[in-house]
């Protein structure tokens, strides 16, 4: 645990500017006090991704290993439910947004193993996404995996979060750790825009921890 929280403060004290060169941190103070107080809220959206990451590692850390005897073959059939929580950051402005999600992840369909999905996830500012998504796992051993998703969904956005369309297309990026059979932890990247439906389309970043639980049939 001490040097996942070395690590969260050496990313902390890098994404203030200073980084391993004190010398640059005078300068990148007078260049934050020109560019306003909107900086503050960047910031903070930095610090709280740091610490996401820095507890994603900690948790997986201290998990047990998957059981050897149960193949990654078995879980293609088993249904999941995931729970989630992150940041939303908008690419246009400084502003950003706590998010919760919960989401259903049916088994894998056809030759290619593609596991189709559909959830909703709400913000703190009032926005909600509700969504369906396709996505399929690259197995890099009997625990870690990697999952590229694409998806669509409708956007009921908020005086904070506005993306110009109703409709809005996701697609993103999972690491994610198998244990305890079948459950699993994630740490996903997506990005969510109109895909030009819309002469607006400012466009969002989200950045999400996740835990599936398996739904036994």
């Amino acid at each position: 645990m001490s040097i996942t929280l070395g690590i969260a403060a050496l990313i902390e004290e890098c994404s203030h500017g200073c980084g391993l060169r004190p010398h640059r941190c005078r300068s990148n103070r007078i260049w934050q006090a020109e560019n306003g107080p909107e900086l503050e809220s960047i910031f903070d959206f930095n610090s709280s991704l740091t610490w996401i990451l820095a507890l994603t590692v900690a948790v997986v850390s201290l998990l047990p290993s998957a059981s050897i005897a149960e193949p990654v073959e078995a879980h293609y059939d088993t249904p999941m439910l995931n729970l989630g929580i992150g940041q939303v950051a908008l690419d246009h402005n400084s502003e950003h947004a706590t998010r919760y999600g919960i989401e259903y992840r049916a088994r894998a369909y056809t030759r290619w193993k593609l596991v189709p999905g559909v959830g909703v996830a709400v913000d703190d500012s009032g926005a909600s996404f509700v969504y369906m998504d396709v996505r399929h796992h690259f197995w890099l051993d009997d625990r870690w995996l990697i999952a590229p998703s694409f998806g669509v969904g409708f956007l009921d956005d908020s005086e904070k979060v506005q993306l110009g369309s109703e409709v809005e297309f996701r697609s993103g990026l999972e690491l994610g750790y198998r244990f305890l059979g079948a459950y699993r932890l994630g740490i996903a990247y997506f990005h969510v825009s109109n895909g030009g439906l819309s002469e607006r389309n400012p466009g969002a970043q989200v950045l999400q921890v996740s835990l599936y639980t398996p739904l036994r049939r």
